[in-house]
């Protein structure tokens, strides 16, 4: 004990200072750390278990609610009660596998599936997303196999890597890219999961995917802040700091200059920086990753539509503000009807809802959420219909021989497939 005291004696005051905001520094940090993988489980962002497990169907009700994911970014009650709109209570469904679909789907076949990111699982009430607005308009089973905040990519590899759907492939399946998420160095891995596929799954039924693209630079640049405790307080002290002092909101947030349908907007700063991309995207990379995923497609008997979704910043442009959108260097055209051309040059099917938002826009129609960035009931009914257009051509030329609702049986293995 004496030596301890001596020891601490030796230090100066400004020392000891020092070593106490060290130690609570790291103290913080391993807090913080802790929270990422205990709390935002940051971890599961790297792999997925790319082989179907039944988890059993789930249901909850879910009370009405305020607010989107803009207008909860503003994180002030008071500023944010301007833009934010009422969710009414629902119900949630999971089917036998955890995807969004009412229980239960064995032994009914789908002719047409869904996959892509959150923009097909949204609004909460299922009987408005897109394969519940398609299944009433096709009156065909239409599966939703998309995966929310996990990127565009996990459902459309999960679908094929599950094998559930091997035996009875659907005649369709829809892939939903949004245009914020465009990018050929995000798509290029694609390629390989595919071409591994037949291996992993020989190899080991349960095996779990690590999902390559979550360690890039700029998907890491997102998720550790995203998942940083620290950083969302630190956040939200300098919101209201800004706000309150300043008298400005978050950066990532902007409101719109006028309304639509009496509604002010919000638009993402994030999405306004990707407007300014243009076409520098890595077209040739996307047209070889979704090229690829076509033939593969086409080699199992499925005919894939690549659905091309605007972003709220492209379909209304016309409200952002002045700052965001300068009359002397205004952004670049959407780079949505440039990749619709490559790919129908390259033979891919494409559906390019731009113009069809821009034109319903005009009219005054409000196709997004005003306090959020994913689209609302009324954008998802527009882009069923669209798609069920282009659909109806690719059932009737090739109808199937299987009958609805007949039993199917799911294998696990099968030679043929290979490209």
């Amino acid at each position: 004990m004496t030596k301890n005291v001596n020891l601490l004696q030796r230090f100066s005051p400004a020392s000891k200072v020092i070593l106490i905001i060290g130690l609570l520094y790291a103290l913080l940090i391993a807090s913080d750390w802790f929270f990422r993988f205990s709390w935002y489980s940051w971890q599961n962002t790297f792999y997925s278990r790319l082989t179907a497990q039944k988890v059993g169907s789930f249901k909850r009700q879910m009370g009405p609610s305020m607010g989107g994911n803009l207008s909860h970014m503003i994180a002030i009650p008071s500023a944010s009660k301007e833009f934010e709109k009422p969710r009414p209570a629902f119900t949630e469904w999971t089917d036998e596998y955890g995807y969004s679909n009412p229980p239960s789907t064995t032994n009914r076949y789908y002719r047409i599936v869904v996959v892509g990111d959150s923009f097909m699982m949204v609004p909460d009430v299922q009987s408005d997303q897109i394969s519940a607005q398609l299944e009433r308009i096709s009156s065909l089973p239409v599966y939703n196999h998309a995966c929310k905040g996990r990127g565009p990519l996990l459902g459309l590899i999960k679908f094929f890597s599950e094998r559930r759907f091997e035996c009875s492939p659907p005649k369709v399946l829809v892939f939903g890219m949004v245009e914020a998420d465009i990018s050929g160095p995000l798509y290029v891995g694609l390629m390989y999961h595919l071409e591994h596929l037949d291996d992993f799954t020989k190899k080991n039924l349960q095996s779990t995917g690590i999902r390559w693209p979550a360690f890039c630079s700029n998907e890491l640049k997102k998720s550790l802040p995203n998942t940083s405790l620290l950083a969302q307080v630190a956040r939200n002290v300098w919101n209201q700091i800004r706000y309150f002092v300043l008298g400005n909101l978050t950066p990532d947030v902007i409101p719109s200059q006028g309304k639509v349908t009496g509604a002010p907007l919000l638009f993402y700063r994030y999405n306004i920086e990707s407007i300014k991309w243009g076409t520098n995207r890595g077209f040739s990379q996307l047209v070889d990753t979704l090229g690829y995923l076509d033939r593969y497609c086409r080699l199992r008997g499925i005919s894939l539509i690549v659905m091309l979704i605007p972003d709220k910043e492209s379909v209304y442009r016309e409200y952002l503000p002045s700052y965001a959108n300068p009359p002397d260097n205004p952004l670049p055209p959407s780079c949505l009807p440039a990749l619709e051309a490559v790919f129908k040059d390259a033979g891919i099917a494409v559906i390019n809802l731009l113009e069809p938002f821009r034109a319903q826009a005009a009219r005054g129609r409000l196709l997004y959420w005003p306090d959020d960035t994913h689209w609302n009931s009324e954008g998802i009914q527009v882009a069923a219909e669209l798609l069920w257009k282009n659909i109806q051509p690719l059932l009737s030329a090739h109808p199937r021989s299987i009958n609805e609702g007949e039993h199917v049986s799911f294998a696990t293995n099968n030679p043929a497939h290979s490209l």
